[in-house]
């Protein structure tokens, strides 16, 4: 098999674009958040940090951490970077949704009390993602009015105006606070959490480069026709 060409990335002004539009997609908007937050949302994906950084958030406010995601295009990674971090065969976390596979690190880590959780398990786009929430919360009678969404970088925007259009009819009001900043140096995308690299060769493994490159075009062709 052909292994792609990244090596456009050397250059100054392909790298700038690709970080202006990383930078982008990976939308922040907790700073305008108030002090009380209801519920942090977390979109399955395959980046682990993303479920350190929710479950940080809960801890912080002392809410409900609802997890969305049933199977979809990142259970495959998810399930890869969960075993190697659990430390245990793929072939263990088989059949599990994303919403799922997440819960388990959480408790696996003590992150936060199992009774602080919720799971919405059915979802397979980030489409369904902002209606089963919304159908899930229902249910329970929960009517949050701060909710915080943390998803993937490169899918932050898409996602935050996929939740605001799914409830446009009603007054939540929603923050974004991805857990990382995309920065490609040398063909290695360095992310950056609160102003220092942790990780190198980003959060996906060997997928890395064709992770973060395949999916800038695509994630800013479908936000700019949302708006």
């Amino acid at each position: 098999m052909t292994q792609p060409d990244f090596s456009a990335l050397e250059q100054p002004e392909i790298r700038e674009a690709a970080d202006r539009i990383a930078s982008y997609l990976a939308l922040t908007s907790i700073d305008n958040a108030p002090n009380r937050i209801d519920l942090v949302c977390l979109a399955g994906n395959g980046v682990l940090a993303s479920v350190d950084h929710a479950a940080g958030l809960a801890r912080q406010h002392d809410c409900l951490l609802l997890i969305t995601g049933g199977v979809g295009h990142s259970t495959p990674p998810l399930v890869a970077a969960l075993a190697s971090r659990l430390d245990c065969a793929p072939s263990a976390l088989a059949d599990l949704s994303e919403a799922e596979l997440i819960s388990r690190l959480i408790e696996a880590d003590s992150l936060i009390a199992r009774d602080q959780i919720i799971l919405e398990t059915r979802s397979t786009n980030t489409g369904e993602n902002a209606a089963f929430t919304r159908d899930t919360l229902k249910e329970l009678g929960l009517k949050p009015y701060h909710v915080v969404l943390v998803q993937d970088p490169l899918l932050q925007r898409r996602t935050d105006a996929t939740f605001h259009h799914v409830w446009r009819e009603r007054s939540t009001h929603f923050f974004s606070s991805p857990p990382l900043r995309a920065l490609s140096r040398r063909g290695a995308h360095i992310w950056i959490m609160d102003a220092r690299a942790v990780y190198v060769s980003a959060p996906w493994g060997n997928q890395a480069p064709a992770r973060y490159t395949g999916w800038l075009w695509p994630q800013g062709k479908r936000v700019h026709r949302a708006h």
